[in-house]
């Protein structure tokens, strides 16, 4: 389910429109049930694996407005503007590259 999650976000860029978004944000749903699914087996093994950190969470926040705005909008959902692609990358890389380039990124449009 992340792989189709991610895919998908990939092939429809930046722009996702309203009937493809209720589609991306259930397979995203599916991606974090999954997530924490695994977490918990392996927290119940004693296995330190799927360490879930706060992007985790700003992740399912997304999602979340994904269904939110699919179901009231006309209009397309611009997943660049919500960091997700990249917070995904973080998240999967394990560092925080892209999250420090989109807060620079933001400080300097404010400037």
């Amino acid at each position: 389910m992340g792989n189709s999650f991610i895919s998908c976000l990939y092939k429809n860029g930046v722009w996702i429109r309203k009937t493809p978004a209720r589609a991306v944000a259930e397979m995203g749903y599916g991606f974090l049930q999954g997530y924490m699914k695994l977490a918990r087996m392996c927290f119940n093994a004693g296995v330190r694996r799927f360490v879930i950190l706060p992007k985790m969470h700003m992740i399912a926040h997304t999602v979340f407005w994904m269904f939110d705005q699919a179901d009231i909008r006309d209009s397309n959902l611009c997943i660049r503007a919500l960091g997700l692609l990249s917070a995904i990358r973080s998240e999967l890389n394990g560092d925080d590259f892209e999250a420090e380039k989109m807060r620079k990124e933001g400080q300097a449009t404010l400037t």
